[in-house]
């Protein structure tokens, strides 16, 4: 039994307030992509920092151009987004990677060392910087927000304290951001698990893999386990009263592979 949480987007957007990160994160779920003032407004943030960061740009907007037999992107989109990841598949890996690397606050020199060595592409250091300065013109408030914790670690001495009374030290200043979102996201696995282990004594926790808690419990109690899961979703929103809701998922599995 697997029950994951979507922390780190709910906590960046809470604490940024940035309407294109919310919107690509959270509220475009299931709604219709479109453009508008250069950018490309879709529930996927790897493809809209496709749009905007010039590796393999023209090829998007090819393909948002010229749709799908006949069908416009957006209509597929909406219909089967699976088809139109499939589409751009090759392209989507390294923008997700991009993605990922520059949230968890990659720098441009070590940017292009990772590209170089997961991709075989070799930036520049023009196209490197361009790469993450495209990045945070995106997402704009985010960037203000991360500079704002880079602030306060600079004062402290080297130091973030979090609302859950967590001390942590990031290794530099860029750094103090992300970590001051992790450490956040660990405190709320934390709230979760104790909240469902109290509620369902007969779950075992077993571990947790990056935001999935994996419990076990009898085949027989599925049904209220997914109740008690949605309970303390509500329970920890409650608690929180963050501007942004914490969602859980729910996937059922009697061995690894099918709870992946």
């Amino acid at each position: 039994m697997c029950g994951n949480c979507s922390g780190e987007p709910t906590l960046i957007t809470h604490y940024s307030q940035d309407p294109f990160y919310r919107y690509t994160n959270i509220e475009g779920r299931g709604k219709c992509p479109f453009v508008r003032d250069g950018l490309l407004y879709i529930d996927d943030p790897y493809i809209a920092f496709g749009w905007v960061c010039g590796l393999y740009s023209e090829e998007l907007k090819a393909t948002w151009n010229n749709g799908f037999d006949g069908v416009a992107f957006a209509e597929q989109w909406l219909k089967d987004s699976e088809v139109v990841k499939s589409r751009l598949k090759k392209y989507r890996q390294l923008w997700k990677m991009l993605v990922l690397a520059l949230g968890y606050s990659m720098m441009p020199k070590k940017l292009a060392f990772q590209v170089k060595v997961q991709f075989g592409i070799t930036l520049s250091p023009d196209q490197a910087q361009g790469v993450y300065d495209a990045y945070w013109k995106m997402f704009a408030q985010v960037k203000k927000a991360s500079d704002l914790k880079g602030r306060e670690f600079k004062k402290t001495g080297g130091s973030i304290l979090t609302p859950f009374g967590f001390l942590s030290w990031p290794k530099a200043q860029h750094a103090a951001f992300n970590q001051y979102i992790q450490s956040q996201v660990s405190s709320i696995m934390v709230l979760i698990m104790k909240e469902v282990l109290a509620r369902a004594t007969y779950a075992e926790y077993v571990t947790v893999i990056h935001d999935a808690c994996i419990y076990q419990i009898p085949s027989k109690k599925v049904d209220e386990f997914r109740g008690v899961l949605t309970s303390v979703n509500d329970w920890l929103n409650n608690y929180l009263q963050w501007t942004v809701k914490v969602e859980t998922g729910f996937a059922v599995g009697r061995t690894w592979a099918e709870l992946k």
